[in-house]
């Protein structure tokens, strides 16, 4: 999908996730270059430098404490543009279920929110909004201007949904995108960073094995027949309508002649399994 999902049932971040995407970071941005990482002194954060330390030409910067809001390029508006955009596709959703008498949370699934999330994320948030915020937070020096992208009017999509759904007394917009319990207040921890670190240590080890009884939805396994068909299907439209952009039909073509090289590379496979046996 393009993307690595972890989780536990706090849906909190503690040092063996954290650990796990420093040794990932560190493999992507290998040896040749020197980056600087700043990050926040959150417990879960230092415990995972203990378990993966890094290497020579990747020096780490803590940033002040009670300083996040002002200084955390993340919190200047990338993971707002994220939630904007991931919640767009929420509404979008449900506005379809309502329109076909569903219900959306029936079929709300993980895999979708995972799917949303990874396509806001690398269609949405553009490279200017992370450059913008990287200048606004003053951790790079003599800021350039460019241009602003707003985030996505939801106003319309949000009434909508609601009239689809014959929602009363819904939740205002602002709340929507940004639930209280989402919201992380600095000086929230109390205590030491070691009591800290064994509560939340504590927690994991229990969650380890909660977290393996959990049972996980089943998703669908389409055939490769069934990818074939549907591209067919995608081709025809963008042949037959006005005002697709021929960059879509060529992907589609692309993705067809992919799919046709590897069926027959399977095909030809079989067949040598066979005169083997």
């Amino acid at each position: 999908m393009g993307g690595e999902w972890r989780w536990n049932k706090k849906a909190w971040m503690n040092q063996y996730i954290m650990a796990e995407w420093l040794q990932a970071f560190y493999l992507h941005i290998g040896s040749s270059r020197s980056v600087l990482l700043t990050m926040d002194n959150f417990p879960g954060h230092t415990a995972a430098i203990e378990i993966a330390p890094p290497p020579l030409n990747i020096r780490i910067i803590w940033l002040p404490a009670n300083s996040t809001s002002r200084f955390q390029p993340l919190d200047q508006g990338i993971i707002a543009s994220l939630k904007a955009h991931y919640r767009r596709q929420w509404l979008e959703f449900m506005l379809v279920s309502f329109e076909n008498n569903n219900d959306p949370l029936d079929f709300m699934s993980l895999h979708l929110a995972l799917r949303w999330i990874i396509r806001a994320w690398y269609h949405d948030v553009t490279n200017t909004t992370i450059y913008n915020c990287f200048r606004k937070s003053t951790i790079v020096a003599h800021p350039l201007q460019l241009p602003t992208e707003p985030l996505p009017s939801l106003n319309t999509l949000y009434s909508q949904v609601n009239n689809a759904g014959h929602i009363r007394d819904a939740m205002d917009l602002s709340n929507f995108l940004n639930p209280a319990d989402e919201s992380l207040q600095e000086g929230e921890y109390n205590g030491s960073n070691d009591d800290i670190l064994q509560e939340v240590l504590a927690q994991y080890i229990q969650e380890d094995t909660q977290d393996e009884e959990e049972e996980q939805p089943e998703q669908p396994v389409y055939s490769m027949q069934a990818a074939q068909q549907a591209l067919q299907v995608l081709i025809g439209y963008a042949e037959s309508e006005d005002g697709v952009d021929t960059a879509h039909l060529c992907s589609f073509e692309h993705f067809e002649r992919f799919l046709t090289a590897k069926r027959a590379s399977l095909q030809a496979q079989g067949t040598l399994d066979q005169w083997i046996m």
